[in-house]
C-alpha cells in the first residue's frame, strides 16, 4: 500500500515508476534488483515493515548497502535475507568474499545511496509520530547488484502494538509515502529526488 501511494505521488510530478509487484505476490529478492536493472531505473527503494522479538522497539530507519557496523544492523539484514530459503534458487549465505565483490559493484553508488537514505530518514523523522532510528548500513540481499542508488526503508515496527495500529491507518501510510517522496525538505539543500 505504501509503495502504491508513493507511485501515485511520483507519477503526479512526471516520474516513470516501476514496481516489482502491485499485490502480495512474492518476488525473489534477486529478481527485484534484476527488474530495476533491466528497466534502467535511476533509483531503487525497497519498503518494509520492521519487526523485533523485543515488542517495545519502535521507530523508522533507512539502510543502504555496505558492511554492517553493528550487531543490530547485522541481525536485521540476516533476518531480511532469511527469506532466501523460500526461493527456488537457494543461494548460500554471502561469504565475506562475495560481499566484498558485490560491495565493489555497489561502491560507485555508495555516496548517492547514503545521501538518499539520509534524505528519506530526515523526512521520516520530521513527519512521523514515531522515533527516528536514523540511517544505518548492512548487507541486505535485496539491495545487492542494484546498479543505481538503492535504499531499504523500514517504516515502523509491526511487532510493536502501537506502531502496528498506526500501520493499519491510511493516513499514517500516506505520511510514510510522502516522507519518502518529499526530499525537498531534506536538511541538505543540494539534495533533491
Amino acid at each position: 500500500d505504501i509503495a502504491l501511494r508513493l507511485e501515485k505521488l511520483l507519477k503526479e510530478v512526471g516520474f516513470k515508476v516501476i514496481l516489482t509487484r502491485t499485490n502480495d505476490t512474492f518476488i525473489p529478492l534477486a529478481e527485484r534488483t534484476q527488474i530495476a536493472n533491466q528497466k534502467g531505473a535511476d533509483l531503487f527503494i525497497s519498503i518494509h515493515a520492521n519487526s523485533s522479538k523485543k515488542r517495545n522497539v519502535s521507530g523508522s530507519e533507512t539502510y543502504f548497502l555496505a558492511q554492517a557496523k553493528n550487531d543490530e544492523a547485522r541481525a536485521l539484514a540476516s533476518f531480511e535475507n532469511s527469506s532466501l530459503r523460500f526461493e527456488k534458487t537457494n543461494p548460500d549465505e554471502l561469504s565475506d568474499l562475495d560481499f566484498i565483490l558485490l560491495d565493489l559493484v555497489q561502491n560507485q553508488f555508495l555516496k548517492e545511496s547514503s545521501d538518499l537514505a539520509f534524505m528519506i530518514q530526515d523526512n521520516m523523522g520530521e513527519k512521523l509520530p514515531i522515533p527516528n532510528r536514523g540511517v544505518d548500513q548492512a548487507g541486505f540481499f535485496v539491495l545487492n547488484k542494484a546498479y543505481m542508488p538503492a535504499v531499504l526503508v523500514e517504516t515502523a515496527f509491526i511487532s510493536n502494538k502501537s506502531e502496528e495500529k498506526l500501520l493499519r491507518k491510511t493516513s499514517f501510510r500516506q505520511k510514510i509515502a510522502e516522507a519518502i517522496f518529499d526530499t525537498s525538505s531534506s536538511s541538505d539543500p543540494k539534495a533533491r529526488l
